[in-house]
């Protein structure tokens, strides 16, 4: 599967792994993350020459900013969704990439102070 040829190819060395992380990148546009359909957020973005679907779930973004409305939520933490969003692509590429409860404790884990 894609997943496992990736993870072949970058334990190849610092040159593959560098050449897989500039085709899988992803190129957010400026427009504001945006609600489409369903409880998810929406991200413009390309990848691959294409336009891939990136979406954050309702859930996820409740948990980063409680009390918020979702598309502000994900406005205020746009930097470090896009980065998430730019990681999970790029170990596992696909036309609808969403990021889910489990991929946003990342946020929060970087977010708390370290003792």
């Amino acid at each position: 599967d894609v997943k496992t040829a990736i993870a072949e190819a970058s334990a190849l060395g610092q040159k593959w792994s560098k050449a897989l992380d500039q085709a899988l990148d992803v190129k957010f546009s400026a427009r504001p993350p945006f609600r489409h359909t369903g409880d998810s957020i929406h991200f413009e973005g390309a990848a691959l020459g294409a336009t891939p679907t990136f979406r954050v779930s309702g859930s996820a973004l409740a948990t980063l900013s409680p009390k918020v409305e979702e598309t502000i939520a994900a406005e205020k933490n746009r930097a470090a969704i896009e980065d998430l969003f730019r990681k999970k692509f790029r170990s596992e590429p696909s036309s609808d990439t969403l990021l889910m409860l489990e991929d946003v404790a990342t946020i929060l884990r970087a977010k708390r102070p370290r003792p």
